[in-house]
């Protein structure tokens, strides 16, 4: 895998999507995926064979920040492998996201929008509840409510 496999990626992305210039997203794509910002980018040097990932969900309110991010950080706790997403914050912003390196490997540029479409819709549910309440069991996340998560043990 190389840059030259990401532009493939993001030529098929484009050509799906109706955007005639993907060139222009080769080095940085700034999305609104049905209005939610996402950003993908090639994974760099040290990571040819990644996609980089990116979908901002917003700020907490100020409310119960504090039990939001607890929440979050605990949500981290099962997405912890690799080529899974993760939350994190924004530390110019302050905004919470979803970020991580995805393998290209078996990637196509429909999964690749699907991704996007999934990634932009938790976004929005988010927002609705802050994973705070209970979560319609129909409904499928990548994170599982505070009650499913692993405790922690302590190493001595």
């Amino acid at each position: 895998m190389s840059h030259e496999t990401y532009c493939k990626l993001i030529d098929g992305f484009c050509s799906l999507i109706g955007f005639d210039d993907p060139a222009s997203l080769y080095e940085r794509a700034e999305l609104a995926i049905d209005g939610e910002d996402c950003v993908i980018m090639h994974g760099g040097p040290h990571n040819e064979d990644d996609i980089a990932v990116f979908c901002i969900y917003g700020q907490p309110p100020e409310q119960d920040a504090d039990l939001i991010l607890q929440r979050l950080l605990e949500a981290n706790l099962t997405l912890m492998s690799p080529g899974r997403l993760r939350f994190a914050v924004d530390s110019v912003t302050n905004d919470v996201m979803v970020t991580g390196m995805m393998p290209m490997s078996g990637m196509s540029s429909e999964t690749l929008l699907a991704l996007l479409v999934e990634l932009a819709r938790q976004a929005r549910d988010w927002r609705q509840h802050y994973f705070l309440g209970a979560i319609n069991e129909h409904e499928s996340y990548d994170c599982l409510p505070v009650s499913s998560a692993p405790k922690a043990r302590r190493l001595s």
